[in-house]
């Protein structure tokens, strides 16, 4: 298992330290949390590709979490975008049901095997 943090900064824009991102490799599979500002740049300057992230999860829908993820969504190889759009809307419904203060039907988004749907973890 091996952790890198990416970011662990707040939504202000620093030169040295991006938003929170974590990228954690278990099992040959890696697992992004989060993506929030500066978080792609970061991943890439550790050597990785959008396309090589197997899961997504959004701890929770603030901005200094997750505002990154349209920059990790058009570095993604074509054939991905589709269920990416998917999952995208998906964490849209999460984000207005949490507006309305309507329990959510995710908040963390499986985007590996590009099935779109989501899970609610508490």
């Amino acid at each position: 298992m091996k952790l890198t943090i990416l970011g662990s900064g707040s939504p202000e824009a620093y030169a040295r330290r991006a938003s929170s991102g974590y990228l954690l490799e278990v099992a040959g599979q890696r697992i992004l949390f989060d993506c929030g500002g500066g978080v792609v740049s970061r991943l890439v300057e550790a050597g990785f590709r959008p396309s090589d992230i197997d899961y997504l999860f959004f701890t929770h829908l603030h901005s200094d979490h997750m505002i990154d993820y349209a920059r990790l969504i058009h570095g993604l190889e074509p054939g991905f975008k589709q269920a990416a759009h998917d999952t995208a809307a998906a964490v849209k419904q999460d984000a207005l049901a949490c507006d309305l203060d309507q329990e959510p039907g995710g908040g963390a988004a499986r985007i590996g095997l590009w099935r779109a749907g989501t899970q609610y973890v508490e």
